[in-house]
């Protein structure tokens, strides 16, 4: 994948990031949630894109957090 794609994961992040404590901020409670945690998601997909396709990412894990997580962690060698 090449930079610019990658790239584009981190942006949405930190727009969904700003959003969401933005919506924290107004008392959107319900929407803060959703916002932060797709942060998150785009963060993880940015950090695995160096090693998986476009394809991988999104049919693969779609919005599964716990398979997402578990492949970060692999990704960077953590084990706890």
């Amino acid at each position: 994948m090449s930079d610019r794609e990658r790239e584009r994961f981190f942006s949405s992040a930190c727009d969904y990031y700003i959003a969401g404590r933005f919506a924290a901020f107004a008392r959107l409670n319900p929407v803060v949630g959703n916002l932060l945690h797709h942060a998150i998601e785009m963060y993880l997909k940015g950090a695995l894109a160096k090693t998986k396709s476009l394809v991988a990412l999104d049919k693969g894990f779609k919005h599964n957090f716990p398979k997402l997580w578990k492949a970060f962690k692999q990704h960077t060698n953590d084990a706890r």
